[in-house]
């Protein structure tokens, strides 16, 4: 066994970090990778393998379940979801058809799984009318035979498409965290992000979320759109915070979508200037938000402080802090949903295809062919245990080590010893128990998930044709 050296002997002065900041990283903000790997890893799976042969060796009585629902009212230029913007009646109908088939096969292949935690995101889930709710309902609780009201459930939600049916029918049916993306209470900055919305819509959501009684609101917050100062910025988060939600997610922006906001153009050509102004704006909301009593969970989570550890936002919350894990599973429904095992993830496959045809080819698939994986990929336990810090190194409490040699039988920074390197460079404390990120480190978390990738799911990722 090496030797096990702590933090102390390797913590640098600011102005070291800074220097090797320039050398890690070339940008705070490459992108931000919600999964590992990402699905761009994922390759044909010939032959299609059963669903009950990939879960046979899984624990299936405390599952989580994520539903993705790809439409909205527009196409925000930061999501890299699958959406499509005001689709036709038709097409939904067709894919809520889909989904009750996929959820056939689900219950078909895996007849002894019980969810106990549920999301939908997209898109946006609520720009689906009462009676497609009602559909989607009856896939959770007919078929899937979910208690939706005893589950921890939480829904995605944009300020110009909830009203107090749609909220009283959600509330109805259990969701317990409703998170409503306002990105600002801005016009002009919500229209450069490429979701216009009056300030007044945002407000009155926010209200009407309240009113109807939901245990945990979060307001999802966007910095970084072209001409955005910090002034500005700080105007939208203290305006959330008037109405002091659960939880305020505050995301950077990315540009995915040409022509959505052209960060190419006028004073924000360079890259480095606009990480500048990026990391600025985030600073500052950090510590507003923690002299208004918000602790912060990641480089995105805020929560308020009384809700305390363990509770439910952070069980709720998908994009920050992930589900529960019952031994590291999830089920998706819906052509933009990932599933997953410890040894192997897998989806609808989209790259290749057009939006279009993605749709097409899922409303078209059989209960038969639902039981079978068809795109995914095998984790290899390099792969399984890069994973593992990834998801627990990138929040603020970070990553206990003994807890890591009791799943896998060998220490960390044995490991992964290119670790060593965030602690040279002022990312992260080192001791014998916890790997935790520093201010400066947290603050580089969409860096330094793509940079803990394996060379493998990057060569797999670099030739893939997703663009």
């Amino acid at each position: 066994s090496q030797v096990r050296v702590p933090s102390s002997v390797y913590f640098l002065t600011a102005g070291q970090s800074c220097l090797a900041h320039h050398a890690m990283f070339k940008s705070a903000f490459p992108g931000y990778a919600k999964s590992y790997p990402h699905k761009s890893a994922y390759r044909v799976i010939d032959p299609a393998i059963a669903l009950s042969k990939v879960w046979e060796n899984e624990l299936q009585d405390s599952l989580p379940l994520y539903l993705h629902i790809p439409f909205g009212e527009s196409r925000c230029g930061s999501c890299d979801q699958f959406t499509v913007a005001q689709p036709e009646q038709k097409l939904i109908q067709q894919y809520l058809q889909a989904v009750e088939r996929q959820a056939q096969a689900i219950r078909s292949e895996l007849p002894a799984a019980r969810f106990t935690q549920l999301a939908i995101d997209g898109g946006t889930p609520t720009f689906l009318s009462v009676q497609d709710w009602q559909q989607i309902f009856q896939t959770l609780h007919g078929t899937l035979g979910i208690d939706t009201r005893s589950a921890l459930f939480s829904c995605e939600a944009s300020p110009g498409t909830v009203d107090v049916e749609k909220l009283e029918l959600l509330r109805e049916m259990g969701v317990d965290r409703l998170s409503l993306e306002v990105q600002s209470f801005r016009e002009s900055e919500t229209e450069t992000m490429g979701r216009p919305q009056d300030p007044e819509t945002a407000i009155k959501a926010i209200q009407a979320v309240q009113a109807a009684g939901f245990p945990i609101l979060n307001i999802n917050l966007t910095y970084g759109a072209k001409d955005q100062s910090t002034g500005d910025w700080l105007q939208s988060v203290d305006q959330a915070t008037h109405f002091q939600p659960e939880e305020i997610h505050l995301y950077p922006f990315y540009d995915y979508h040409t022509g959505c906001a052209d960060q190419a153009s006028d004073k924000l050509t360079d890259r480095v200037q606009w990480d500048e102004q990026r990391l600025d704006a985030y600073r500052a909301a950090k510590d507003f938000l923690a002299a208004s009593g918000y602790e912060q969970v990641s480089l995105r989570m805020f929560r308020k402080a009384q809700a305390g550890a363990g509770t439910a936002p952070a069980s709720l919350n998908l994009s920050s802090t992930g589900f529960s894990e019952q031994s590291d599973g999830l089920i998706g429904l819906g052509c933009g949903a990932d599933s997953y095992t410890r040894e192997f993830h897998y989806s609808y496959e989209q790259f290749s295809k057009s939006t279009s045809t993605v749709l097409d080819d899922y409303s078209q698939k059989t209960v038969e062919e639902f039981r079978h994986a068809h795109f995914g990929h095998s984790l290899e336990l390099d792969d399984q245990k890069r994973r593992h810090v990834m998801k627990e190194l990138l929040q603020v409490n970070g990553l206990d080590t003994l807890a890591y040699e009791v799943r896998y039988g060998s220490y960390v920074m044995d490991d992964l010893p290119q670790l060593l390197e965030l602690v040279l460079a002022g990312y992260m404390h080192w001791d014998d128990t916890l790997l935790q990120l520093t201010p400066a480190g947290l603050e580089m978390s969409d860096a330094i998930g793509p940079w803990l990738c394996s060379e493998k799911v990057n060569q797999l990722m670099n030739a893939s044709q997703c663009g």
